[in-house]
């Protein structure tokens, strides 16, 4: 299958052919190209609304049924309302796997934020760097005030000095300078 297509099994789906036409390959391709067509129908319906009242104003028709263009009117705003909340969302989805990547990269490249504010890993990450001078199960956890708070066998230990029961006692140890 995969020879008759070069590969790219999406194509043989009218979905894969509308995403890929429109441009939207990438992640959330579907959501996007559902989400500009519901905003369409949205100001689409608007506009129904606005040329019916206009209408209905210039024949001279009873108010009662300008509440009927009304109503297409807040229908079509509705739709818009909702198709940019779901626009938003997957904006929100997509800047939320940015900001994973980049804390996975930092905690790779040992540039974790060293502030108190940087998260308490509960586990060092698979491909977390050993400190020199500890043991072969010691990981980088964090950095904290230019010191490395590291993860030993029996509890964590800072730049593989000292042993203590867990992070805060090893960040007060720091604050102290005892360690």
């Amino acid at each position: 299958m995969s020879r008759v297509f070069g590969g790219n099994w999406r194509m043989m789906f009218p979905i894969g052919w509308l995403s890929e036409g429109l441009g939207l390959g990438n992640g959330y391709g579907v959501a996007r190209g559902v989400i500009v067509i519901l905003e369409l129908i949205g100001w689409t319906t608007v506009a129904v609304g606005v040329m019916g009242g206009l209408y209905m104003l210039s024949e001279g028709s009873p108010p009662a049924n300008f509440v009927l263009a009304a109503g297409v009117m807040l229908g079509g705003f509705l739709t818009v309302a909702i198709s940019q909340i779901v626009k938003a969302q997957v904006a929100t989805a997509e800047s939320t796997a940015k900001i994973l990547e980049l804390v996975r990269q930092s905690v790779r490249n040992g540039t974790a934020a060293s502030s108190q504010a940087a998260p308490v890993m509960a586990s060092a990450p698979k491909d977390a760097s050993v400190v020199a001078g500890g043991s072969a199960t010691a990981f980088v956890i964090k950095r904290y005030r230019g010191k490395l708070i590291v993860r030993e066998a029996k509890g964590v230990s800072v730049d593989g000095k000292g042993h203590y029961l867990n992070v805060l006692d090893a960040e007060r140890a720091i604050d102290n300078g005892a360690a």
